[in-house]
């Protein structure tokens, strides 16, 4: 057996032990960890369901009763809440007694009273203890420690750990046990504060952690005090908590000569710490045994790997050995070889040939993705010296060899409708693919797709920058030639440099002139002397902006659009900075959410993404004159369903100001829908119009004060809205046949 031989066996058999130790401490690791990761998820969920249980059974009903108290529409709260309280108020006491004893029943198995003490009146109404007046031994019966508690709390509101009650006023004296809810009411105003606690039945929170769950739950405050123990063990079980606050969600403590695992989770609201104790040896002893399993086949699979070291080395040495022999014979050396030896080196020799075939072709076939890498690594100046730059393009077959470098970006627009997805990446493919044909031999262009809808190219020239120009408007034209008359081409060209490595500044430029680009989507090529509108302080004429806002609140569709299109010409027109342009779309917007508001309509959707989303000035324009006529069918749908009430909204507030002025504006401003609408809706659903339905009310006021007052004429006209004694005159004699003075002479 030669040495080389037996070297190639020692490897094998290191390798096979190694292997062996490897593979059973990675399995004996990963089923540890898998085996951890079960137990600390199944902790997990026990503490995820004690702290449901916390919620559901403790902080929601709290929430309940807090908002029941302070929900402000309601005439009970107000009372609940007033800050000058006596005690000789004996109804609003009952009703507040009544309520708190209405929220306590609601609750009765987890709330064992509610009492709120006012400061200012230094009386106490409780659910359990009826009224209570403040005097010198007021407290003995009574445990009000809470309101100190909440008094020397830096916050509003804070929860009492487990609170003794000795009920000593009822007919058997006893202890309760409670934990509370307190919150201190305009706290800041120190002589009208009122506190407001919730005692919370200890027992009720036991039952709710000690149910269907395993190990020992319970609920402890910051300072280690139990609030809560299940399985009716009244006293402290977990011991020793001096530390408990530093330690890991989940960490082994001995209680009692017993190893427990110990898992907590911190409830946010009241700062209380969930805790579960579960035995280690029910846990952890199925691990012991796959550990000792996992170790038993990893010596079984060693004796294996033993025997099959000592074949695959015998077997792996005879074409090594072939190998020497060929090396060997180049230089004069003469061997007795086999010929099958030598074909397993030919074989080697001509699938290395293969794979650097190989690797050829797939340099190939991604050369468009290395081309785009490329110019990203221009673009974000990832490239910093020639050299490297050399490098890249040669590996590429690229040469830049003329004087000017420009960036081209190429927008494609679709104008047809509902064109599948797959057809628009056809056409952005079949548009690459003409690119690549129709560019002249002058100019080396790379191809980068930056998105579905927009494609970059890097030209390297000679030509002139209006050459320039004139060779991509051919192109275009060719282009859209070819593609048809659906597609929409919009070429930006940036400023030419003369260094490729200053390219992440023409990025920078090509990124401001798209910002242009937005609002003049029928220009074909767009170059950079667009940006000499960065002086230019023309702004839009807030007329213009009026006159949309008028069009929007008063629904007249027709002028919508052409108010738009007026607003859009003035801003091409006064070549307007894209700062000025998006100023003014901005307006329109603000004009559509105040008529919104005006008209207290809950809209679900934002409009300021009409503009965001919009592929071009077009495209936004048409999206919110949609939107505008959106909103208006839901306003005037959900008009006409409250149409009985709007009107008599609309009567009752004339009868109320027969002496205003009752304008239809006014008037439709108090119901909330647009003049025009408010007289359509009034006229169909009375018969008459509302203009003379406020001649008629007040001619009747006037009949009455003619009747039953000495009041002059023109008085009279006064209280009913008619500045001049002549008008009403007119209006009465209109109405009634015959004048005022005539009128007030036949009553007589």
């Amino acid at each position: 057996m030669s040495k080389y031989y037996k070297q190639v066996l020692l490897n094998y058999l290191s390798l096979v032990s190694m292997l062996s130790i490897l593979i059973a401490f990675v399995s004996i690791s990963i089923f540890e960890k898998s085996y951890k990761e079960m137990i600390n998820a199944n902790m997990n969920e026990i503490l995820a369901f004690n702290q449901n249980n916390l919620i559901d059974s403790i902080i929601s009903i709290k929430d309940d009763i807090r908002f029941s108290i302070f929900q402000k529409e309601s005439g009970q709260t107000k009372a609940i809440l007033s800050d000058n309280i006596s005690v000789n108020e004996y109804l609003k006491i009952k009703s507040i007694y009544d309520y708190l004893t209405m929220l306590e029943l609601k609750h009765n198995q987890a709330v064992n009273g509610i009492h709120l003490y006012y400061k200012n009146s230094d009386i106490m109404i409780s659910s359990k203890y009826g009224l209570k007046v403040v005097d010198e031994g007021w407290n003995k019966d009574i445990n009000i420690s809470w309101v100190d508690g909440v008094s020397d709390s830096d916050t509003d509101e804070i929860w009492i750990p487990t609170r003794p009650e000795n009920l000593t006023i009822s007919p058997v004296s006893a202890v309760e046990y409670n934990f509370s809810y307190v919150m201190a009411y305009n706290k800041i105003l120190t002589d009208n504060t009122i506190y407001i606690c919730i005692d919370f039945n200890e027992l009720y929170l036991k039952d709710k952690l000690s149910h269907g769950i395993e190990g020992k739950n319970y609920v402890l405050d910051h300072n280690g005090n139990v609030i809560s123990v299940s399985h009716g063990d009244e006293k402290l079980i977990y011991r020793n908590i001096e530390g408990f606050l530093e330690h890991e969600k989940h960490f082994q403590f001995d209680i009692n000569d017993v190893k427990y695992l110990v898992s907590f989770i911190i409830n946010k609201q009241t700062g209380w710490y969930l805790v579960n104790q579960y035995p280690i040896d029910s846990l952890y002893g199925a691990l012991k045994t796959i550990k000792i399993i996992v170790i038993i086949i990893a010596a079984f699979l060693s004796i294996i790997g033993i025997s099959i070291s000592i074949f695959l080395a015998h077997k792996s040495y005879l074409p090594i050995k072939g190998l020497v022999y060929k090396l060997s014979s180049s230089y004069g050396v003469n061997f007795r070889q086999k010929r099958s030896e030598f074909k397993v080196i030919d074989n080697f020799i001509t699938n290395l040939d293969l794979q650097i075939h190989k690797m050829e072709n797939t340099v190939n076939q991604n050369r468009s993705s290395l081309e785009s890498q490329l110019i990203n690594d221009l673009a974000n100046n990832r490239i910093k010296s020639y050299d490297i730059l050399k490098e890249r393009t040669e590996f590429l077959g690229i040469n830049f060899d003329k004087v000017y470098y420009v960036l081209v970006n190429l927008s494609i627009k679709i104008n047809a409708q509902n064109i599948p997805l797959i057809e628009k990446h056809m056409i952005r493919y079949e548009l690459i693919e003409k690119i690549n044909d129709l560019s002249d031999t002058e100019n080396i262009i790379l191809i980068n797709e930056e998105s579905e809808q927009s494609i970059n190219l890097l030209i390297n020239t000679n030509s002139e920058y209006g050459i320039l120009i004139s060779d991509k408007i051919k192109l275009i034209t060719a282009l859209k030639k070819i593609l048809g008359a659906n597609i929409k081409i919009q070429a930006i060209i940036t400023q030419m440099t003369n260094s490729v490595l200053k390219l992440d500044e023409q990025y920078v430029l090509l990124a401001r002139l798209k910002k242009y680009a937005f609002y003049i989507p029928d220009e074909h090529i767009i170059t950079y002397k667009l940006l000499d509108r960065v002086n230019n302080s023309q702004s839009i004429d807030q007329k213009l902006i009026q006159n949309f806002t008028h069009s929007v609140f008063s629904m007249d569709y027709q002028n919508l659009m052409p108010s738009i299109n007026r607003i859009h010409l003035q801003l091409l027109d006064n070549n307007c900075t894209y700062e000025v342009c998006n100023d003014a779309m901005y307006q329109l917007i603000n004009s559509v959410t105040r008529y919104i508001e005006h008209m207290n309509y809950k809209y679900k959707g934002n409009p300021y993404s009409l503009f965001t989303t919009a592929g071009d000035i077009d495209m936004f324009k048409q999206a919110l004159v949609k939107e505008i006529r959106n909103i208006h069918n839901d306003i005037n749908e959900k008009n006409e369903d409250d149409a009985g009430y709007i009107i008599n909204k609309v009567k009752q507030y004339v009868n109320d100001n027969v002496a205003e002025n009752l304008s239809l504006n006014t008037i439709s401003e108090k119901v909330y829908i647009t003049p025009q609408y408010l007289s359509t809706l009034f006229k169909k659903k009375t018969g008459s119009n509302l203009s003379a339905y406020i001649i008629s009310v007040r001619i009747d006021k006037a009949k009455h004060l003619l009747n039953d007052t000495s009041y002059s004429i023109a008085e009279i006209g006064r209280c009913i809205g008619y500045e001049t004694s002549h008008y009403f005159i007119k209006k009465f004699k209109e109405s009634e046949g015959m004048t005022p003075k005539q009128y007030r002479n036949h009553r007589s």
